[in-house]
């Protein structure tokens, strides 16, 4: 299910491309490129300050006021687009690419090799929770172990966003018992009966309640 302030998000977005980028990005499904905006921008740059913060935002999570570098073994640095604390307070870094940009590129550059190679350093483990790579339409979750845990799609999984944000469930959720759960505690609502709520303990909601 969709949240409307996702559409607004989308829409203000989309203010900023050209006609011939709204039918590369929106209908061929192509990678943001300078070429398609209709101010000179750097379409990273673009989709980071137009989609991804605005989502995050939108999800409560609290960001960080400046980018992070951090340095590894023989100096090497590292740096990362945002860091931020999520509304149940778990810590994250994220990378952002431009929208439709493939995040699992065999490359350096790649969305989630970035993340990756952060998630080796320790400063970075240290702190953090898991990491995100995300071309602001798709997320995808690593975990300390740099272990691909989710990988979800923000125009139909917002509301598993929005739950993990908020520590109803973890990035690394099992789907088939999130959606148990989920419709144990629906059932719950329309007709009355028990359910599990996010701590594990069972609730029950009246008949006359539902």
């Amino acid at each position: 299910m969709t949240d409307l302030s996702i559409h607004s998000i989308v829409d203000d977005f989309k203010k900023g491309l050209n006609l011939n980028g709204l039918n590369s990005v929106f209908e061929s499904n192509k990678e943001l490129t300078s070429e398609d905006l209709i101010y000179k921008a750097k379409p990273e740059e673009y989709t980071k300050i137009r989609l991804i913060r605005p989502i995050l935002e939108l999800l409560e999570c609290d960001l960080d006021d400046a980018e992070r570098i951090f340095e590894g073994p023989r100096k090497l640095k590292r740096e990362v687009d945002y860091t931020f604390t999520s509304k149940a307070g778990l810590r994250y870094i994220l990378e952002a690419k431009p929208l439709n940009a493939d995040l699992f590129a065999d490359n350096p550059q790649g969305g989630v090799n970035q993340v990756l190679d952060a998630l080796k350093l320790h400063d970075v483990v240290k702190e953090f929770d898991f990491g995100i790579a995300s071309d602001g339409f798709r997320w995808v979750f690593i975990n300390s172990d740099r272990k691909i845990v989710a990988n979800l799609d923000v125009n139909e999984n917002l509301d598993t966003l929005r739950m993990i944000f908020h520590g109803d469930i973890r990035p690394d959720f099992d789907k088939e018992e999130v959606s148990k759960k989920f419709y144990r505690w629906y059932s719950a609502l329309l007709y009355g009966g028990k359910y599990e709520n996010h701590e594990g303990k069972m609730r029950s909601i009246a008949r006359k309640d539902s």
